[in-house]
């Protein structure tokens, strides 16, 4: 949402980049875990336009407070989540959490953990990085309205012990 400051359309963005997250789910009954990896971006649209033209801040949401935030919404979900889901219901937290949020902007990087292999099975609880980047990117306005974009990249890695330098 852009205002009007002395003719001007004005419109402002503030975020908190690089928010690495990671999260365990522990299966109680057959001891099996699920582990994921985030890189988490937030990049807020806020109606503050008194931080620039009267000296007020109260109305821009802290970086300090959009990573926490990150924290204790990973911590709160008890029930494995995709990245897809999880950008959605931190977007959603901040445009019905903060009054002067009318748009937020979730992009989550997904490093690709995959269960370690032993004797030919896989381990209840041991991973290794795995070659495949999941990305999600979600907008949510306070209107509701929601845009979500996904892709996978994959990674590719070839390896010659026979190399000479």
């Amino acid at each position: 949402m852009a205002s009007k400051v002395e003719g001007f359309n004005f419109e402002q963005r503030h975020g908190k980049a690089r928010v690495r997250v990671a999260r365990v789910w522990r299966n109680k009954s057959d001891n099996i875990h699920s582990m994921v990896e985030w890189n988490v971006s937030i990049s807020l649209l806020s109606d503050c336009v008194n931080s620039y033209v009267r000296d007020d801040n109260s109305d821009i949401v802290a970086t300090d407070t959009m990573k926490n935030t990150v924290y204790v919404k990973a911590k709160e979900c008890s029930e494995q989540l995709s990245a897809e889901n999880f950008a959605i219901l931190l977007a959603r937290h901040f445009t019905s959490f903060y009054k002067q949020v009318t748009t937020a902007i979730v992009k989550i990087v997904e490093k690709p953990w995959e269960r370690v292999l032993v004797n030919g099975q896989p381990h209840d609880h041991g991973f290794k990085l795995g070659s495949e980047k999941h990305t999600a990117e979600v907008t949510v306005q306070k209107s509701g309205v929601l845009k979500a974009d996904f892709w996978y990249r994959r990674i590719v890695c070839a390896e010659d012990n026979q190399v000479w330098f």
